[in-house]
C-alpha cells in the first residue's frame, strides 16, 4: 500500500508488525493501544517476528505511541514498554530519517530501565515529546530521579481520592510541554513554574479533596487556550457532606466551550 500517514489502534504489538508489513512507505505512524491489550499474544510471537519479518520503515519521520485512557480501567500496568522500545530502536537503526518521537502513557508502572530509555530518547531525537502518569508505590524514589534543575523533564503529583490514599500517581513530562491535554491535579500550586502549558486545550482536574477550594483564575492564566474543563467530584461517599467551593469569574473563560462535572 502507498499510505504515508497512518493512525491505528492495536490490541498487540504483533498486530502492529502485521500492519506495517503492508505499509512500508509510511512517513508518520501514530499508534494507540486498545484498552483490552493482549499481552500474552505478544510474549509468544513478537521477538520472533521482529527478528524474522520486520521490514524497516525507511521513510518514517514521526512515530507516536499512546495508551487509551479508560475511566473504567484504573491502570495500564501491562503496557509492554520493552516491545515498544525494541520497535523504536529498530526503526531508528534502520534509517536516519526518524527525527520525531512522541510517547503518551496513562497510569503505567515505573522502573529505572524504562526511565533510562526515556532519557536516552530525549538526547537522541531532534524532537522527543513525553508524558506519562506513573503508579507511585514509592513516589519518593521516582521524584529523586528527576532533579529540580533538570531542563528536560518536569513532574507533578496526583494525590487522588482522599478516601483512597493509596491512589497516588506521579505525572512526568518532557520540556517544553507539547501536549493538548493535562490531568491529575487540582490547582496551579501543584504545577512547577518551569513548565509552560500554553499548548493545553483540554483540562482534566483530579478528584477533589474534601471541601478544597478550586480556583480557575490562575489556571486560565497559565493555560489561556483552554477550550474544555472536566472536574472530577466525589459525591458518591455518604459521609462527604461538604462540596468543594468553586472560585471563578465567568469573564476569564475566554475560549472555554465545555465545562463538565463528573
Amino acid at each position: 500500500m502507498d499510505l504515508i500517514d497512518l493512525n491505528v489502534c492495536i490490541r498487540s504489538m504483533v498486530h502492529l508488525l502485521e500492519i506495517v508489513e503492508r505499509t512500508p512507505n509510511l512517513q508518520c505512524l501514530t499508534v494507540t493501544f486498545a484498552v483490552n491489550f493482549d499481552e500474552r499474544y505478544d510474549i509468544e510471537n513478537y521477538s520472533e517476528m521482529m527478528t524474522a519479518k520486520f521490514r524497516p520503515l525507511i521513510n518514517l519521520k514521526h512515530l507516536a505511541f499512546s495508551t487509551k485512557l479508560d475511566n473504567g480501567a484504573a491502570t495500564n500496568e501491562r503496557l509492554p514498554f520493552d516491545r515498544i522500545q525494541l520497535f523504536i530502536d529498530q526503526c531508528h537503526l534502520k534509517t536516519s530519517i526518524l527525527r520525531k518521537v512522541t510517547l503518551k502513557f496513562d497510569y503505567i508502572v515505573f522502573n529505572e530501565n524504562l526511565w533510562s530509555t526515556i532519557v536516552r530518547y530525549k538526547n537522541t531525537f531532534d524532537r522527543f515529546d513525553f508524558y506519562a502518569s506513573f503508579i507511585a508505590d514509592d513516589r519518593a524514589s521516582i521524584i529523586r530521579i528527576i532533579p529540580s534543575n533538570n531542563d528536560h523533564f518536569d513532574y507533578h503529583i496526583e494525590d487522588g481520592d482522599p478516601l483512597h490514599p493509596q491512589a497516588r500517581f506521579v505525572h512526568i513530562y518532557s520540556l517544553p510541554f507539547a501536549f493538548d491535554k493535562l490531568h491529575g491535579f487540582i490547582s496551579c500550586s501543584e504545577l512547577s513554574f518551569r513548565s509552560s502549558f500554553l499548548s493545553v486545550r483540554h483540562l482534566y482536574l483530579t478528584r477533589t479533596r474534601l471541601a478544597c477550594p478550586i480556583s480557575f483564575e490562575l489556571l486560565t492564566r497559565r493555560m489561556p487556550n483552554l477550550i474544555s474543563i472536566d472536574c472530577n467530584f466525589s459525591f458518591a461517599h455518604g459521609h462527604n457532606k461538604k462540596v468543594s467551593q468553586l472560585i471563578f469569574d465567568q469573564d476569564i473563560f475566554k475560549y472555554v466551550r465545555f465545562f463538565r462535572f463528573i
